[in-house]
């Protein structure tokens, strides 16, 4: 059975997949429904939604710094967080890059 503190680390994990999802649905409805003239206030929700996950990692990394046992090797809990936290960079990274672009039509 895995201790409590391990659970932090799952539920970390979840939730940064959580708010990848959640960029990802953000992304498919800028570019299904696009209006350029929203654009900017779509960039300030994605970002929001990159600081929630960036706020995930971070925890989950000063926990990790901390931890005496760890569920598994700290290098793989380290790699996974990260990946996990750069699917929502690489997408709010699509959304900027659209901005920047001056993309006026889809």
């Amino acid at each position: 059975m895995a201790r409590q503190k391990d659970a932090f680390y799952f539920d970390g994990f979840r939730r940064s997949a959580d708010y990848a999802c959640q960029a990802a649905k953000l992304l498919s409805e800028v570019m299904h429904d696009f209006n350029p003239d929203q654009l900017r206030e779509r960039m300030d929700g994605m970002h929001a939604l990159e600081k929630a996950a960036d706020g995930v990692r971070h925890a989950m990394m000063d926990e990790l710094v901390t931890a005496f046992i760890t569920p598994f090797d700290r290098e793989d809990i380290d790699e996974l967080g990260r990946v996990l936290d750069d699917v929502t960079d690489s997408i709010e990274g699509v959304l900027n890059r659209m901005y920047y672009d001056n993309v006026t039509d889809m």
